[in-house]
């Protein structure tokens, strides 16, 4: 499973299963386009009133995110902190610095969300799994 199918998956899990922290995210985002870069595995998140995951270049992006596969996965089983992601450039993210505190709050309901949702485990074995 690619980085960009495992979000989505996730985002559609979010959404059906913990639809407070879906709109959460939703009203944090609230249109921004983030481009992520995955080791190479391009695509874009966006969308006003529902989020989408898009491999298309159309996209103008406001926030860009830079990362590999191995330090998403140290993030989320906590072997290191987004802090020390970010100061030893595991994860790379270009943005006007207004948008910071709306990312961080994002970001923190989709953890939240993900937490909550049993469904998401499945979808986080596949993308181990590569």
């Amino acid at each position: 499973m690619t980085s960009g199918q495992a979000l989505s998956a996730a985002l559609a899990v979010i959404e059906r299963d913990q639809l407070a922290a879906y709109t959460r995210i939703v009203d944090e985002l609230g249109g921004i386009v983030i481009s992520f870069d995955v080791g190479g595995e391009t695509f874009s998140v966006g969308g006003a009133d529902r989020l989408r995951v898009s491999t298309s270049a159309d996209l103008v992006p406001k926030v860009e995110v830079r990362t590999d596969r191995s330090a998403i996965l140290a993030l989320i089983d906590g072997e290191i902190e987004l802090l020390e992601a970010v100061t030893t450039r595991r994860l790379k993210i270009v943005a006007n610095v207004s948008l910071m505190t709306r990312l961080a709050r994002a970001e923190r309901a989709f953890a939240e969300g993900a937490a909550r949702a049993r469904r998401i485990r499945p979808i986080l074995e596949a993308y181990r799994a590569g």
